[in-house]
This record gives structure tokens, sequence and C-alpha cells, in this order.
């Protein structure tokens, strides 16, 4: 940090509660800090969201009767090596850009993730319905229970779609991890309106830290 202390605006971003108290302590005075609120993020317990009991899940067991009513799906861990699998992925990205203002940081990143998937440790899994490849989800363990999802996207979409293909990614994270991780909403109403929806058990407040400019910095 002391090293982009002269940096114009240098900034950091996703910061912890417990960043926030490393910088209050070590940096007193260098960084004005702030809520995020579209970067905090969303924590679901595996278990209670594959019982969906009560009434705090009825939002969504109607999204998952909805998905089993379009027809037979199945989910399968894609082989970083495989050309059919790495095939699927890319029909799936490619459709969904098709119908979504994709930036170009955005597109890198997609890029990113699944080109060095293998060497991030990110494990990818896709969604067929019928035959057809449907969605691509993909994230990485982040240690004690917890599984963050760093990829979703479908190729079309469908009431109870979106929703259907986490399901089915729950039923294979289920034997290893109890929490899943769907990071944050980006502040877009929408979606931070079906991520509230889905009852998170608890959420990741995230804040930034500008550097406060003073004379001779």
């Amino acid at each position: 940090i002391e090293e982009h202390l002269r940096e114009d605006d240098f900034k950091l971003v996703y910061l912890s509660e417990r960043d926030v108290g490393f910088l209050n302590e070590y940096f007193e005075g260098d960084f004005k800090v702030e809520r995020t609120f579209g970067d905090d993020e969303y924590i679901y317990s595996i278990q209670e969201h594959l019982q969906s009991k009560g009434k705090r899940y009825s939002y969504s067991r109607g999204h998952w009767s909805r998905f089993l009513k379009q027809g037979k799906a199945s989910i399968v861990r894609a082989d970083y090596n495989d050309a059919e699998d790495m095939g699927a992925i890319k029909f799936i990205l490619d459709e969904w850009s098709k119908h979504h203002d994709n930036s170009v940081e955005m597109k890198l990143s997609e890029g990113v993730i699944i080109s060095e998937a293998e060497k991030l440790g990110i494990e990818l899994y896709i969604i067929y319905m019928g035959d057809k490849p449907f969605s691509v989800q993909g994230g990485f363990d982040l240690g004690n229970g917890y599984f963050d999802l760093c990829l979703t996207k479908e190729a079309w979409n469908f009431s109870g779609g979106a929703y259907g293909a986490k399901r089915l990614l729950l039923e294979q994270l289920a034997p290893r991890y109890q929490y899943i991780n769907v990071e944050e909403d980006m502040g877009l109403p929408g979606l931070r309106q079906i991520k509230r929806s889905l009852a998170p058990i608890r959420m990741n407040e995230m804040w930034s830290a500008t550097r406060i400019k003073r004379e001779g910095l």
C-alpha cells in the first residue's frame, strides 16, 4: 500500500470490516473509507436451499418447480481438456452475449476464468436441458466450507432457469460445502431484488477506500 500512496486516484475496493480496521490502524488519515452497498456479497446455506422449507424459501420453491417443468436437466463437471465440454461452455457464453450488453472488461474476465480455470483452481459445471448446453457455473474453494461462485451464465432465459441451474450446482457441492458465496449485485436493482428474495443467511459488507490527497504527495 505504501508504494502506491503517491499514485493519483489510488483506491482500494472490496474491503472487509477487517481490512478497514487494518487501514485505520496503520494508515490513519490516509484514506476516505465508504460503504459500497453494491459490492456486498450474498451468502447462502446450501442445505437450507436444497431442503427449501418454510415461507422463507417459497420464492425458491416456485422457481425450482418451474425449472423442472421444462424437461430433463442434467449437470456435469467440465473437463478442462475436453474439446466437447469447452465447446459447450463457449456456446453458452456466445448465446448469453447475444442478449446482454457485455463490456469488454467483462468478456476479458470471463475469458480468463475459462482459459485459466485449471491453473486458478476453478471448477466449471455445465447444465444441459435435454442434450443442449444451457448454463455454465464456475467457482472455487474459499476454505472453511465456503464455495465462491464467480461465473454463472445461461444460453437462454425462462422463468426458473437461472435458479434451477444453481440448484443443480448446489446438489453437486453439498457433500463438500456448507455455504455458497454468490458475490455482489453490482448495485443493479433487478439483480439485488432477485438475490435478496433467495433468502441469504447473511451479507458480507464491503467498503472502498480512496487516498486522501495532500500537498506534497
